[in-house]
């Protein structure tokens, strides 16, 4: 009696079981098993299945990968970080170039045109006379260059082939040589003149003490100062429209003493000068009459 009411317990629960196991893989408790069938479901994709993560237990839907889809993208790095394709924000700007590279906007000044006539920065001349050669005054052949004390050029050269002539005719002959040469851009040309001591020693270091020399000094007889013998003497010569006075000269000049006595002549036009090598010392002034020709050098000079 007892173990038919024992078979009928055990029949009851096995009953049961079936229902029992159902009821547990519907609710989630089992998972599924080779034992609880295939896990192919309608919602799959892609071989995974949109399954409900456990999170902490806040209930919010994870993708299949296991990351939050609201969340932030791992691979998108930090959106408060620097943009690394920016490059470094304090370095130099790769589109800028090299600053120390010559800007091709930039448009250098033009060197001096030589030879269109106009004399331009670092030129000391432009033109076609015979005392420029590349736009810089050079001593044409027979001539030489001298400097005064304030660095400006001069030319000189002896005229030999003059023989006897005046000092007026020897100024002229000067004149004449000096005009062919088309001189532009001068101060005054003719007889030599000295009034400064650096012209007057770079001169005389090529003369010959034997000679005299007909030099540009002239007693101007219409000057205010004019005085005989000696005052009213001053350097003249060609300004390019007219013979005119550019200094005083005074005997006492230490560089070149004068003997201004109205000597030498008739006493008439006593008014002209020659340089003379004197005593075998020195060079000296000395006055003669302008009218009296003379085999006497005349020194050319034209200052710049």
């Amino acid at each position: 009696m007892m173990a038919s009411r024992r078979s009928r317990g055990l029949a009851a629960v096995s009953a049961l079981l079936p229902a029992l196991f159902a009821s547990a893989c519907e609710w989630g408790f089992l998972g599924p098993s080779e034992d609880a069938g295939p896990a192919d479901t309608p919602d799959a994709v892609d071989g995974r299945e949109d399954v409900q993560a456990d999170d902490g237990g806040d209930g919010e839907p994870v993708d299949g990968d296991g990351r939050d889809p609201d969340g932030p993208d791992p691979e998108a790095g930090d959106p408060d970080g620097p943009d690394p394709d920016a490059g470094d924000p304090d370095g130099p700007d790769p589109d800028a170039g090299d600053p120390d590279a010559e800007d091709p906007d930039v448009v250098e000044p033009e060197l001096p045109a030589c030879g269109n006539g106009v004399v331009e920065t670092g030129e000391e001349c432009d033109d076609g006379s015979a005392f420029c050669a590349s736009c810089a005054l050079t001593a044409p052949g027979g001539w030489t260059m001298c400097t005064d004390g304030s660095g400006r050029k001069l030319f000189y050269t002896v005229d030999t082939t003059a023989g006897a002539v005046t000092w007026q005719q020897a100024r002229d002959r000067c004149k004449t040589t000096i005009d062919g040469m088309a001189p532009v851009g001068f101060r005054a040309y003719g007889l030599a003149v000295f009034e400064e001591e650096a012209v007057f020693t770079c001169v005389t270091a090529s003369l010959d003490a034997a000679s005299m020399y007909y030099i540009g000094l002239y007693q101007d007889t219409a000057a205010p100062d004019y005085a005989e013998p000696a005052s009213g003497w001053y350097w003249t010569a060609w300004n390019g429209s007219a013979w005119t006075n550019l200094s005083p000269y005074s005997a006492a000049t230490a560089y070149l003493p004068g003997d201004l006595n109205n000597a030498g002549g008739s006493g008439v036009n006593v008014e002209c000068g020659r340089m003379v090598w004197y005593g075998g010392a020195y060079w000296q002034f000395q006055d003669y009459p302008c009218v009296e020709a003379m085999s006497w050098l005349g020194i050319c000079m034209i200052q710049y």
